[in-house]
């Protein structure tokens, strides 16, 4: 479990309620989920563009994700494909995501190291699953799909771009879902920047940590909205 240090606001609109206990009710548990989707997310990124690199690479190894990753192809582009491994952890993986560099030399030394200053990496996935020992799924993509009040989510996907010391992390449109393990839907996600978020430092060394920026995170579900907002939140 990550721990962190710092301040995470968050400010929830409640667009139906039924009474200021059941209200208050909600806004909590959506207070709770949100900002554990916009975290994790940012999480991975951050993950994938450090020398760090991915947490599944201590994992066994038919999760290991320098085995996940294909060679950049001609659109400087790395296709990270899962497949149905599973990790130490009894965790099931299954689909992936495609990664676009803005430039050749980002995508070939991205296999196994940072992001370079200038360099820049647009994520995409048709669909991930990560699926625990108990049945129970974690699903996510970055589809175009509506929110529960009617809101386009785009398909441009997520991005990070690296300017001297510090990554600039804007998530262009992404939904998660979480199912327990008879299939019904604890949470249904959808998440969008704000303003885009400032990352800086790294985890392996304990500096990583996101200072700036705004998500909003529709939860479907409940019809709630959720905006998160970072002041010096880091990685404990």
């Amino acid at each position: 479990m990550l721990r962190f240090l710092g301040v995470l606001t968050l400010a929830v609109l409640l667009t139906s309620a039924c009474g200021k206990k059941l209200a208050d009710e909600k806004a909590a548990n959506s207070n709770m989920s949100s900002a554990e989707s916009a975290l994790a997310i940012v999480n991975s990124l951050a993950n994938e563009t450090e020398a760090y690199n991915f947490d599944f690479e201590t994992m066994a190894a038919t999760c290991k994700a320098s085995q996940a990753k294909s060679d950049c192809n001609a659109n400087n582009q790395i296709n990270v494909n899962w497949g149905q491994c599973k990790a130490s952890t009894g965790a099931t993986y299954f689909g992936g995501w495609t990664n676009t560099y803005n430039s050749t030399n980002a995508c070939m030394h991205s296999k196994t190291g940072a992001l370079a200053p200038g360099e820049g990496v647009t994520r995409t996935s048709l669909g991930m699953t990560i699926q625990n020992p108990s049945g129970s799924q974690i699903k996510w993509s970055t589809n175009l799909h509506l929110t529960y009040d009617q809101q386009t989510i785009p398909a441009t996907g997520l991005t990070v771009n690296r300017w001297s010391d510090a990554r600039v992390i804007t998530i262009g449109g992404l939904r998660r879902i979480f199912e327990d393990s008879q299939g019904n839907q604890i949470f249904d996600h959808s998440m969008i920047s704000l303003n885009s978020i400032q990352l800086t430092g790294a985890r392996n060394n304990g500096s990583r940590t996101l200072n700036g920026g705004a998500v909003r995170v529709y939860s479907n579900l409940e019809k709630l909205r959720t905006d998160l907002t970072f002041n010096n939140l880091r990685w404990g």
